[in-house]
């Protein structure tokens, strides 16, 4: 007798955090989005909502609109602070140029690219505008299934400063050279 297997096919949500069993991956959390297209240039927009926090621990809400295309800008609007646009190289050097601007108002994005265990590579920069990013692991190295999305809403207990982030990606590099 032939068995029939019903196969599902890997979701969207998939590569918003992996499926290794890990501590550091924190359960997928895709973030709020609404695609719209900018009548003016034919470019698609994305509009995302992620939370905040403030140094007190008060939790808001900011609604960033990003192009996907180059030049990569992202245009973010919260209650805290008036409207502000970033352009950048490619996504995640826009993120980096947004968490400068927050940090300087004692507030974190709690976003995945926001981890201080989050860190692009050379080539998932180029291959997603910047977009993907790899949660590394100390004495591991990266793989495919360990890519996350920046935008994807993180557990607040992971989100650190920029610094706090170069230094664990800093520190992980070393890791590898010990394997």
């Amino acid at each position: 007798m032939r068995s029939t297997r019903k196969y599902k096919r890997p979701s969207k949500q998939g590569l918003q955090t992996g499926t290794r069993a890990s501590p550091a991956n924190t359960p997928p959390q895709p973030p709020i989005m609404v695609a719209l297209m900018n009548m003016d240039t034919s470019e698609a927009i994305e509009v995302v909502k992620i939370p905040l926090i403030e140094i007190d621990g008060v939790k808001k809400y900011c609604t960033l609109k990003i192009s996907g295309a180059e030049p990569y800008s992202i245009e973010i609007e919260s209650e805290l602070f008036a409207s502000r646009k970033f352009t950048g190289i490619d996504l995640f050097d826009w993120l980096s140029k947004l968490r400068s601007f927050l940090e300087e108002k004692n507030i974190l994005i709690v976003c995945n690219g926001a981890r201080t265990d989050v860190y692009p590579s050379g080539m998932s920069r180029g291959m997603s505008g910047g977009r993907l990013a790899y949660v590394m692991r100390m004495g591991e190295s990266a793989h495919k299934i360990d890519l996350v999305d920046i935008f994807g809403i993180a557990d607040q207990g992971y989100v650190g400063t920029i610094d706090q982030q170069k230094e664990y990606h800093l520190k992980w590099v070393k890791s590898l050279r010990n394997i």
